[in-house]
């Protein structure tokens, strides 16, 4: 079994990646949907999915009325 670095090293070490895209002038939309679509690719196995098999919705958005 792979050994895993405590999360908050994992964090700290995503920090300066995240402030980088941010000096690319990407807003939180941008980073999230880039994310996204790399977890989608390479790690579809890590999506939640619920009890009745459906799973949930990623919205990043204006609040819907």
């Amino acid at each position: 079994m792979k050994k895993l670095r405590k999360l908050g090293v994992v964090l700290l070490d995503m920090e300066p990646l995240l402030l980088e895209l941010v000096d690319h002038e990407l807003q939180y939309g941008d980073i999230l949907n880039l994310v996204r679509g790399y977890l989608e690719v390479h790690s579809p196995e890590a999506r939640e999915e619920y009890m009745d098999g459906s799973h949930p919705e990623f919205y990043y958005g204006p609040k819907i009325k």
